[in-house]
Parts: C-alpha cells; structure tokens; sequence
C-alpha cells in the first residue's frame, strides 16, 4: 500500500505542503509547467530550493500579476495588504475553480476544500458561507495552493495519507479582522477532529488552507509516533517565516507499509427488521461511502426472528463517520465498535499482454508471500469475445488450472 506521510509538527500552509509534495512526483518540473497552463488568471507557480535552519528544502511560490503572495503568516485569503482589492464571493470561487483545465476529481476536491474554508470563516465570524468574501489576490493565491496541492495528491496517487498532529503556532495574528487568537477562529474551526497541539512558538503556524488540506486528505493521524513505513522519496517544503531554530518545513515521506500491521475498527450490529433489498441498498452505500469491507451473516435473533448480523471494516480514524451512515441507512439502534490489529499483504496490479488481448493482473506480496492472479472481470470479458469459459482463458494467459 502506497502511503504518504506529512509531518505537520512545525505546522502547516498551502504553500508548505504543495513544496512538500510536489518534489515527489516523477516530474516536477512538467508538473509545474502543467499548472501554469490551466488558466487560473494571470498567476503563476514555481519550485525553487531554499535553505532553513540548515535543511534544503523546496519553496513553492505563487505570483498574482507579477505580486508575490506567499508573505506572512502565509494565508493571504484572509489577511489585509495595506491596498485596496477587489473581492470575491464563495461564488466566484466557485466559478473560478470550474473554469480550470484540471481533472474533474481535482476540481471537485478544491470545491469542497473551499466550501469548508467558507463555511469555517463563515461560523466563526457569524456570517454565511455564501456572504464570505476574499481579497482579490488573497484569492487566487489560494486556490492556487488548494489546486496545485489537489492535483500533485492525484497525480502521485497515495493509497493512504497520515499526518501528524498538527502544531497550530501559540500567541496572536494580525488579519482583516484586527489581532485574532492563534489558532485563528476559522482554523480552529477546521481543526475540529484534527489533533493539534502548540509548543509555545509565537506565531501562527497553521494557516486555515492549510488546516483544510490536512482536514480533507489525511486519513489517520500518528500523534506519538511515525508509522511505520518503507520510504522511497522525502522531500521538505518550506514556509515563507523565518523562525530561528526552528525549521519553518512541512515533511513529506512517501513508500510503502508492507510488512507492518495496522489496525482497523470493526463495527457490528444486528438488524431483525429490514427487508433484503433495503439491507443490500445500505451495504452498498458504506461501500461506496470507502468501507474496507462490508458483510451480512444471517442470525436468528430474540422470539425466534431470523434477521442478520452486519459488520462494517473501515480505517480506525473513521469509526465514527461510519458508525452515522450505519444509522442512517439501516434501522438498527446500537453498535457495537472495536479496534482491531490486522496485518495485510501489499497490494499491486498491473496489465500483461496476452493472446487474448490487455489482461489485468492483482499482485499481493509481503511476509515471505508473492502471488498473483488475473482480474476476473478481463478474464470474463476475454471469454465471452473468445467464446471459452474463465478456467480456459485462466490456463491459457496463467499455466495453471
């Protein structure tokens, strides 16, 4: 399983995490190149290298007109500039993102990234989300951020992302508001669920496009320890601040977590009064919802009544966000939830060539353990087109009944 860890202990920005993981990908440069063509007004991005308290580190910069934006505490969306701009509804956000030449997953993950981003300025200043408004640049400094960090997370493709608890900075900020708290409300509003902790710097470290990323992305959090991991890239981002002794970097470790076990939470509960159909539909819907696996057993439950006992595996983060879609799609009333260690084998797939055109192939591996076998869906499809059965086609493309 491919995973990416961030290191989010110095805190975090958009322009921290896109220099953390962009370095990543295969070409960072092209990618680069890539987004200063998908027609996000007159912006654009770079990579270069800079050095912080000893440690090189890359610095991804967004430039609006010929302005650079990444100043400060590093959230120009919601800080003054001393000049007057223009401002931009959540609307125009909107408009904005759907006019990019992006991958339509890209553009729906920046959507609800500032959907959230809104919706946290909006609670914490009283308002609503549609009243928000952002500062011109501030604007496209942003979405510039939430974009290129959006796309470089598809384009690497991560099966699992963690990250630490995220250090949120101590003391008070400046922004268009007047001198707020750090964290700053819509942070902390954005962090809720998040673990977060301050070691007494003065500061703002994380920034609320920062907090959203971390928020939509992260999958599990390592608040005592990294997990552990087979890293085959490593790259720092740093932060426009310049804090003595202290790298001003977000980390990025990417590999595998083969060999390792993890856990997993594991809730049941026993349900005597839907129909089949109805029951199906829900198992159908946690799957979609990422469930790990979903399954029924039939039980015979309290009066002599036959119903069934449904279990639901998911990461041990989401226990909760499932445990709400169980109630919401099955009539049971109580859940029963567990944490438990599993170990799993590493998983890949790739497509081999054979006489009966491009097949699929499912590879698992790990603890002394390499084995393979085709997908059954382009075995089936060579079958049908072939006129054989699946165990023919299996022997031919395998050697093996």
């Amino acid at each position: 399983m491919r995973i990416l860890f961030l290191d989010t202990t110095a805190g975090a920005s958009g322009d921290m995490l896109c220099g953390a993981v962009i370095p990543l990908l295969e070409d960072p440069a092209g990618f680069i190149e890539k987004l200063n063509s998908i027609g996000l007004g007159k912006v654009r991005f770079s990579l270069s290298e800079k050095t912080t308290c000893g440690i090189r580190a890359s610095k991804f910069d967004v430039s609006v007109d010929g302005e650079r934006e990444h100043q400060g505490e590093g959230h120009a969306h919601s800080h003054e500039h001393g000049h007057e701009h223009h401002h931009h509804s959540l609307s125009d956000v909107f408009s904005i993102i759907r006019s990019l030449r992006l991958d339509k997953e890209v553009l729906e993950n920046a959507g609800e990234i500032y959907r959230d981003i809104a919706a946290a300025e909006a609670t914490a200043h009283g308002t609503e989300p549609a009243l928000v408004h952002f500062h011109e640049l501030g604007t496209y400094d942003a979405i510039a951020d939430v974009t290129a960090f959006c796309a470089a997370i598809k384009e690497l493709s991560p099966d699992r992302i963690v990250s630490t608890a995220v250090n949120t900075g101590f003391g008070s900020v400046r922004c268009a508001h007047g001198v707020m708290p750090v964290p700053s409300p819509a942070t902390a509003e954005l962090l809720k669920g998040v673990p977060t902790f301050s070691d007494g710097r003065e500061g703002e470290l994380c920034t609320p496009t920062g907090a959203a990323l971390i928020k939509r992305f992260a999958s599990s959090f390592a608040v005592t320890s990294r997990p552990v991991m087979t890293a085959e890239k490593y790259a720092c981002g740093a932060g426009e601040r310049e804090i003595p002794e202290h790298p001003n970097v977000v980390r990025a470790f990417f590999g595998y977590d083969e060999d390792t076990g993890d856990s997993v939470a594991e809730l049941v509960c026993s349900i005597d009064d839907m129909t089949p159909e109805h029951l199906a539909f829900a198992a159908e819907k946690l799957l979609d919802a990422g469930a790990l696996d979903v399954y029924t057993q039939t039980a015979y439950m309290k009066k002599g009544r036959q119903g069934s006992v449904l279990t639901v595996i998911c990461a041990d983060g989401e226990a909760e966000e499932f445990a709400r879609l169980i109630f919401r799609y099955t009539t049971t009333a109580g859940i029963r939830s567990r944490l438990c260690p599993r170990f799993t084998l590493s998983r890949e797939s790739y497509t081999r060539s054979t006489e009966f055109g491009g097949i699929r192939f499912k590879r698992t591996f790990g603890y002394g353990v390499d084995r393979e076998k085709p997908e059954y869906d382009d075995v089936a499809a060579a079958a049908e087109k072939y006129g054989l059965t699946p165990a023919e086609i299996t022997k031919e493309i395998t050697g093996k009944d």
